[in-house]
C-alpha cells in the first residue's frame, strides 16, 4: 500500500471500540486502543454554558432566580442577565415609596390624610421621613392643660367645670377628675313662679311612713304630710278643716270649710254682753236674764226683768214689776208686794226628802216643805232597780255595798285586782294561756320581716301587730310590729319568759280571720335560737270549720262547729261491726260479708251447722257418722 499521510485519512467519528491504534507520545510511536483515546484527556476545567451540555462533565449552566432571567443573543452574541416580574417592575418604578400590588408588579405610593386634624409631611419619603402631625381642634385638645371637661368653641378647646346653683343643686367633682355627684341642696329653694308637682296617689298607695313626707292624696282630694308619726291633711283649696270658738259662746253657723259664718252670743267673759237683743233708748230691756254683778242701777224709771239675780249696790225704783224672782239683799221694795219670810237661813231637804216650794201669782215664795224621794227610771232605790230601768238607761251605779245579778255581759278585759272578769278571760287563764293583744293578721308562709306588705290578703302598714308563725327558721316566729324598715318584736313578747303559753287572736285575713293561736314552746328557751311553734287553739276563734268521717260510715248528727254529736254506724274496715244488731243471748255471731250479725238462740243439745254463705243454723243430732 502506498504511503498515506494523516491528512489524507478520513475524519473519524466518535471514538468507540477497542481496536489498536498507533500514537506518537513524546516522539515515540506507541500503540493504544480507541477506548483509551476516548477516555483521554480528562477535562479538569469548569465551563459555563447556556444550556446543559452532557459532553462537558465539568460544565455549569447559567440559570436565573426569582426576579432574574437570561437572554441569549445567539452565537457570536451575548448572554444577558435581566430583571423580570416584580424586580423588573421595581426597576421601572419612579421615585417615592413602593408597594407590591401583585405577585409580579409594584407601584409608587404616598402617605396622606383625608381626616381633619392630621397633616402629613414628606408623604412619599423622597425628601425625608414622612411626618404626621395634629392640627386644628385635635392639636388644641392635645395641648389642653389642667383638669375639667373640654368644650369646643369653633376651632379652639377650653376646659369647663359643671357648677350647681346655690340653695338648689349641689355638685361635687364637677371637673370630672372623679365621678361627679349631683344632688339636691339641703333646704333647697325651688325657683320659678308656676308651681311644683309632688307625688300623688290614693290612701292605699302611701309610701314609707317617714316624718317629713309630703304627697297629694287623690282619695281625700287634699295635700297631706306625715308628721309626729301620723298622716295629716294639709288644707289647700278646701279652706279651714275645722273651727272652734271654745267657751266664747260663738259657733259656726255654716260649713266649717270655705267661707265660715259665725253665729251665737259672745259671752261676757270673752268681752260680750251674753245677750242677743237690747231695746229702748232710756229703758234698756235685756231679754236673756243676765246676772248683775254688784252694779249700781241708780234710779231707773222702769226696770223689767224675767229673772234678775245678783247683788245690787243700790236700787230705788218708782215701779218694779216682779213677775219672776227678786233675790239677794232687797232693802227697799218700793211698790212691790210685801216679801214674806217663809224660811230660816240654812238648807232644806235631804237624801230621802226634797224641798217643795210654793210660789203665789205674784211670784213670791209662800211656803217651803219637803217630800219623800221617789227613784225615777234609770236610778237605784236601795238595792232594787226602779221600775222602767234598762241597761241603756242606767248609766252609773256609784258604790254599791251588795249587788246580785242574774244575767248580763261584760265585754272588757279586767286589769285591776278588783275588776269583774268575763267567762272568756277566766277560760283563758284556766287553760294556762298568756293572752296577748290581738293582731291584725297572721302569716301563712315564710315572709321577709321588713317593710309594709300584704299578708293573708290584708295590707299591713307601720305599727300593725302581726302573728308570724310560718318562718323557715322557726326561731324567728313570734309577734311583730310592722315598720318601714326592719320589723321588731312586740313588747309583750320580746323575752323568752313571755313566749310559753302565749295566746293571740287574729282579727282579719282571707284564711286566718277570727282564729286563735297558742304558742306550744316550753320554758327555758332562748329568744332567737329556740324554735317558737304555734298551734290553732281549740275553742277559740272560729272553732271547727268542718268535720268529716271519711269512709268510716259515721256522720255528724248536729252542727259541724262547736260541740259535734256523731251518728251512723262504724264500718268493719275501721274496727266496727257495720251493724246495729243487738247480740242475742245464747246466739252466735257471724259475718254477712259486709257486717256482723247474730243468730237466734239455740236449744240445749243443738249444734251450729254452716249453711255456706247464708246464716248458720242450729240443729239437733240424730245419729250418724261424725
Amino acid at each position: 500500500m502506498a504511503n498515506v499521510t494523516i491528512t489524507q485519512l478520513p475524519s473519524a467519528g466518535a471514538i468507540t471500540g477497542a481496536e489498536l491504534v498507533p500514537v506518537v507520545q513524546n516522539g515515540v510511536t506507541v500503540q493504544t486502543t480507541t477506548a483509551a483515546l476516548a477516555g483521554s484527556p480528562v477535562q479538569t476545567q469548569t465551563f459555563l454554558t447556556l444550556n446543559q451540555e452532557s459532553t462537558l462533565a465539568n460544565s455549569r449552566r447559567l440559570s436565573g432566580g426569582t426576579g432574574v432571567g437570561l437572554t441569549d443573543g445567539g452565537a457570536q452574541s451575548t448572554l444577558q442577565v435581566t430583571l423580570n416580574a416584580a424586580s423588573g417592575s421595581l426597576e421601572a418604578a419612579g421615585t417615592g415609596m413602593i408597594a407590591k400590588t401583585a405577585s409580579n408588579t409594584v407601584a409608587g405610593r404616598t402617605m396622606s390624610s383625608t381626616t381633619a386634624g392630621i397633616s402629613v409631611t414628606n408623604g412619599d419619603g423622597v425628601a425625608g421621613n414622612p411626618t404626621f402631625a395634629l392640627t386644628g381642634v385635635a392639636l388644641a385638645v392635645a395641648g389642653a392643660t389642667g383638669t375639667g371637661v373640654l368644650a369646643l368653641n369653633s376651632s379652639t378647646i377650653a376646659t369647663r367645670t359643671i357648677l350647681g346653683t346655690s340653695s338648689q343643686i349641689d355638685i361635687t367633682d364637677g371637673n370630672f377628675v372623679n365621678s361627679p355627684v349631683i344632688a339636691i341642696s339641703s333646704d333647697p329653694t325651688v325657683p320659678g313662679s308656676g308651681g311644683i308637682v309632688i307625688p300623688a296617689g290614693t290612701t292605699g298607695q302611701r309610701g314609707a311612713s317617714t316624718n317629713g313626707t309630703l304627697r297629694y292624696n287623690t282619695t281625700a282630694a287634699s295635700f297631706e304630710g306625715y308628721a309626729n308619726n301620723a298622716w295629716g291633711s294639709i288644707v289647700s283649696g278646701a279652706g279651714v278643716s275645722a273651727i272652734s270658738f271654745g267657751s266664747t259662746g260663738l259657733t259656726p253657723a255654716t260649713s266649717t270649710t270655705g267661707a265660715v259664718t259665725v253665729a251665737g252670743t259672745l259671752a261676757v267673759a270673752s268681752g260680750g254682753t251674753g245677750v242677743t237683743t237690747s231695746t229702748g233708748t232710756t229703758n234698756v230691756v235685756l231679754s236673756n236674764s243676765p246676772v248683775l254683778v254688784t252694779p249700781d242701777l241708780g234710779t231707773p224709771s222702769a226696770l223689767v226683768g224675767t229673772n234678775i239675780t245678783g247683788t245690787a249696790a243700790g236700787l230705788t225704783a218708782g215701779t218694779v214689776t216682779t213677775n219672776a224672782n227678786l233675790t239677794g239683799d232687797v232693802t227697799s221694795v218700793g211698790n212691790a208686794t210685801t216679801l214674806a219670810t217663809v224660811a230660816s237661813a240654812g238648807s232644806t231637804g235631804s237624801s230621802t226628802a226634797i224641798p217643795v216650794i210654793t210660789i203665789n201669782a205674784k211670784g213670791l215664795t209662800t211656803s217651803i216643805t219637803t217630800a219623800a224621794v221617789v227613784a225615777p227610771a234609770g236610778t237605784l232605790s236601795g238595792s232594787t232597780l226602779a221600775s222602767g230601768v234598762t241597761a241603756s238607761s242606767l248609766t252609773s251605779l256609784g258604790t254599791i255595798a251588795s249587788l246580785v245579778v242574774t244575767a248580763g255581759t261584760i265585754s272588757t278585759t279586767p286589769s285591776a285586782s278588783t275588776d269583774i272578769a268575763n267567762k272568756s278571760y277566766v277560760d283563758t287563764v284556766a287553760q294556762g294561756l298568756d293572752t296577748k293583744a290581738s293582731v291584725v293578721a297572721a302569716t301563712t308562709v315564710d315572709i321577709t320581716l321588713s317593710g309594709a306588705q300584704t299578708i293573708d290578703g290584708i295590707s299591713i302598714v307601720a305599727a300593725d301587730r302581726v302573728l308570724v308563725k310560718n318562718q323557715t327558721l322557726s326561731q324567728n316566729n313570734g309577734l311583730y310590729l310592722c315598720a318601714s324598715g326592719a320589723w321588731t318584736r312586740t313588747t309583750d313578747m320580746n323575752t323568752w319568759a313571755q313566749v310559753p303559753g302565749a295566746y293571740v287572736f287574729v282579727e282579719d285575713g282571707t284564711t286566718q280571720a277570727d282564729t286563735g293561736w297558742v304558742c306550744t314552746s316550753n320554758a327555758g328557751g332562748t329568744l332567737g335560737t329556740t324554735a317558737i311553734t304555734w298551734a290553732q287553739f281549740s275553742g277559740a276563734g272560729s272553732g271547727v270549720s268542718s268535720i268529716t268521717f271519711g269512709t268510716t260510715g259515721l256522720t255528724p248528727a248536729t252542727t259541724t262547729t262547736g260541740a259535734v254529736t256523731v251518728a251512723g254506724t262504724l264500718a268493719v274496715a275501721n274496727g266496727g261491726t257495720n251493724s246495729t244488731a243487738t247480740a242475742t243471748a245464747g246466739g252466735a255471731g257471724y259475718g254477712t260479708g259486709t257486717a256482723h250479725a247474730y243468730t237466734a238462740a239455740g236449744t240445749a243439745g243443738q249444734v251450729l251447722t254452716s249453711a255456706g254463705a247464708s246464716a248458720p243454723v242450729w240443729s239437733g243430732i240424730s245419729g250418724g257418722t261424725f
